[in-house]
C-alpha cells in the first residue's frame, strides 16, 4: 500500500483496536500529507483511545521526516503493546534518513510497552511533545542524516524511558546519542544501554 494522507495500511480516528496484524512493504508517496506508510492513529478524546497490539511491521518505507517518515505514527491517544517493528527505513542513505523510521509519537498521551524495535535505518524513535516507553527493547539500528546529526531516541518535546535496553545501535558517522532538545523534561529510568 502506499500512503497519501495518514497511514498506507490502516487508519484510525477517534478509537478502536488493530491487533495480530502484519504490516509489510507499504510506503508513504511523495505528496504524503498528515501519515506514515503503516499505520497512523489520533483521537481527541481519552474515551476512545486506539490500541495496537502484537502488531509486527516489517520493511516498510517511509519518507524523510520533512516530509513525514516513518511506519506508525501515534498522533495521539494510542496505546501500543507488544509490537515488533524490524527493517523499515525512513529516508535513504542519499536524501538523508529520517525520523522516526519505526515509531513517531507526537502527544505525551501516547503509551508503548513491551515493544522491540530493531534492525530500522533512520532515527527510529521520535517524540516531539512527549510519550511514554516502558519495556522497551531498541537494538541493532542504523540511524543517520548524511552521517552527521545520528539518533536512536530522540525526544524533541519531553518523554519518558523506562526500564528499557538501548543496545549495538550504530550511526552512519560511527556515534550515538540519545538526544533531548534544550528546555525539555526527560525522564530516563532503570535503563541499560550500550557504551556506544
Amino acid at each position: 500500500n502506499v500512503s497519501t494522507w495518514g497511514g498506507g495500511g490502516v487508519q484510525m480516528y477517534m478509537g478502536g483496536k488493530v491487533q495480530y496484524c502484519y504490516f509489510f512493504n507499504n510506503s508513504s508517496s511523495a505528496s504524503c500529507r498528515n501519515g506514515v506508510a503503516g499505520l497512523y492513529l489520533s483521537t481527541t478524546s481519552y474515551d476512545y483511545l486506539c490500541y495496537v497490539d502484537h502488531c509486527v511491521f516489517d520493511s516498510n518505507r517511509g519518507l524523510k521526516w520533512g516530509s513525514i517518515g516513518g511506519v506508525l505514527r501515534a498522533n495521539a491517544g494510542g496505546v501500543i503493546t507488544n509490537c515488533v517493528f524490524y527493517n523499515n527505513i525512513a529516508g535513504s542513505a542519499t536524501d538523508g534518513y529520517g525520523k522516526g523510521s519505526a515509531i513517531i509519537a507526537n502527544y505525551s498521551s501516547n503509551t508503548f510497552v513491551n515493544c522491540l524495535v530493531y534492525n530500522n535505518t533512520g532515527y527510529p524513535i521520535y517524540t516531539d511533545r512527549g510519550a511514554m516507553f516502558i519495556n522497551m527493547t531498541i537494538c541493532n539500528n542504523l540511524t543517520g542524516e548524511k552521517g552527521s546529526y545520528s539518533v536512536f531516541f530522540d525526544a524533541d518535546g519531553g518523554g519518558t524511558l523506562a526500564n528499557s535496553v538501548v543496545w549495538n545501535n550504530m550511526t552512519t558517522d560511527g556515534k550515538a546519542y540519545m538526544y533531548t532538545k534544550a528546555g525539555s523534561t526527560v525522564s530516563y529510568f532503570d535503563c541499560v544501554a550500550s557504551n556506544r
